[in-house]
C-alpha cells in the first residue's frame, strides 16, 4: 500500500472514530442524565412522603 492509500485508510479511520466517540459520549451522557433523573425524582419522591407525613401527625 502507497503513501495515498494508508492516508486515506487514516482519513477512514478517523471518521470512524469520530462516529463511534461521538456514540458514546452520546450514551453515556443518556445514561448520566438517566441516573439524574431518577436521583431528584427519589428526592422529590421523599420529600412528599415528609410533608405527608408531618400533615398527618400535626391533625392528630
Amino acid at each position: 500500500m502507497g503513501k495515498t492509500g494508508r492516508r486515506i485508510l487514516a482519513a477512514v479511520v478517523f471518521i470512524v472514530a469520530i462516529i463511534v466517540a461521538w456514540w458514546l459520549i452520546g450514551a453515556v451522557f443518556h445514561l448520566l442524565w438517566f441516573v439524574v433523573k431518577a436521583f431528584l425524582a427519589v428526592i422529590i419522591a421523599l420529600v412528599l412522603v415528609g410533608v405527608v407525613l408531618v400533615a398527618i401527625r400535626r391533625r392528630s
